[in-house]
């Protein structure tokens, strides 16, 4: 039971399409993760931007803290801070 040319060829030409099908499928697929990646891309660029502000706002905070505390232990020298906040200030450098 051999088969014919036609019979491959039509087999081939079958092949040759699912395989196009899948192909294209495949295409979109990849379109839509890449739409997916940029969208992400943003949404992580402005969380990135946002978090850098909050960066500074915390640092200042934290330094401004520093210095209350310092200025506190200096004035009452038997005073004993639990939670200590250590940040370049500008009070330890008079």
């Amino acid at each position: 039971m051999t088969m014919t040319n036609e019979e491959n060829i039509q087999k081939l030409e079958a092949r040759i399409n699912e395989l196009s099908k899948d192909r294209l499928m495949l295409m979109k697929k990849v379109d839509e993760l890449e739409k997916k990646v940029n969208e992400l891309d943003g949404i992580a660029s402005a969380r990135l931007d946002s978090l850098e502000e909050d960066l500074v706002h915390v640092t200042r905070l934290a330094r401004a803290i520093a210095e209350l505390q310092e200025e506190l232990q200096r004035k009452f020298p038997t005073l004993y801070f639990i939670n200590k906040i250590d940040a370049p200030t500008m009070v330890g450098q008079q």
